[in-house]
């Protein structure tokens, strides 16, 4: 990876170039992050492996709780909607058998 061949033109300070948006996107940014924050672990915060394990499963489980709070959220809202059809439903249920029973 990286530059195998000296640059075309050499009179472009490097300070002046962008990174390519696209390979950003395909996901080099995202390789780059990952083998930074593995350096990380190995030299700066001396993490064994079972620590790594244990922090990321921590990660996945705070994902998933999340992902369950939306969860129950969106089924809070269709229960609240479930009910307020019952209760107009049943309004008009009522006033049908009191107009019946009038006549």
């Amino acid at each position: 990876m990286g530059q195998k061949e000296p640059p075309i033109w050499d009179f472009i300070p490097v300070d002046n170039t962008l990174p390519p948006v696209l390979h950003i996107l395909i996901g080099i940014g995202n390789d780059l992050q990952t083998s930074f924050s593995h350096w990380i672990d190995l030299r700066v915060e001396n993490l064994s492996g079972e620590e790594v394990e244990a922090r990321n499963m921590a990660l996945i489980a705070a994902i998933s709780v999340e992902e369950a709070e939306k969860d129950l959220k969106a089924a809070k809202t269709i229960l609240s909607e479930v009910v307020e059809k019952r209760k107009t439903i049943n309004q008009r249920w009522k006033s049908r058998v009191k107009m019946t029973a009038g006549k």
